[in-house]
């Protein structure tokens, strides 16, 4: 068979229903673009357990979706900039054989 990853059509395979003898199914599987309307999540005190990814939802719902997760679930803020360095001085400077020109 084809390789297929499945973006764009089934890749050749097909949805056979029920096997012979059997009642027909109320349901069966489909190909589609649109993500889970509702899915499986766990919640403790410090996770978080979907069973969907969250790339799936849309930027808002993602947002509110994290800010009602438990705080100890939640990504930590972005780091500060660090502090600047101050200037170094050269060799020079530090044997007293030139002056600070900031000075």
């Amino acid at each position: 068979m084809a390789e297929t990853s499945f973006e764009s059509d089934l890749g050749g395979w097909t949805v056979a229903g029920p096997p012979p003898g059997s009642d027909a199914n109320s349901s069966d599987w489909v190909r589609t673009e649109t993500a889970s309307d509702e899915g499986g999540v766990v919640v403790t005190p410090d996770t978080v357990y979907t069973g969907f990814g969250l790339e799936g939802l849309a930027l808002a719902t993602r947002d509110d979706f994290v800010a009602h997760s438990p705080p100890a679930a939640r990504p930590p803020p972005p780091l500060a900039a660090p502090p600047a360095a101050p200037a170094r001085r050269s060799r020079a400077w530090a044997r007293g054989l030139i002056s600070d020109p900031r000075a």
